[in-house]
């Protein structure tokens, strides 16, 4: 099998009700790449970071719960 290497993650989160499921998308600012797209938490990982450990930090910075 060959390995797969990438730099970028994408996280779609979700939750599940009576309705079935529901997901998180967000939309794009109008001046950044790819204005106004819907998508689920994009990144990039940084330094060392494995897949895992960037898309949580995505997670929590895409949704501004670490916002400075």
């Amino acid at each position: 099998m060959t390995d797969v290497a990438s730099t970028m993650v994408e996280v779609f989160l979700f939750s599940r009700n009576e309705r079935g499921p529901c997901y998180l998308l967000l939309k794009r600012a109008e001046n950044v790449y790819m204005p106004g797209i819907w998508q689920g938490v994009t990144g990039r990982l940084e330094g060392t970071e494995n897949a895992e450990e960037a898309a949580w930090r995505e997670i929590l910075e895409g949704d501004g719960y670490n916002a400075g």
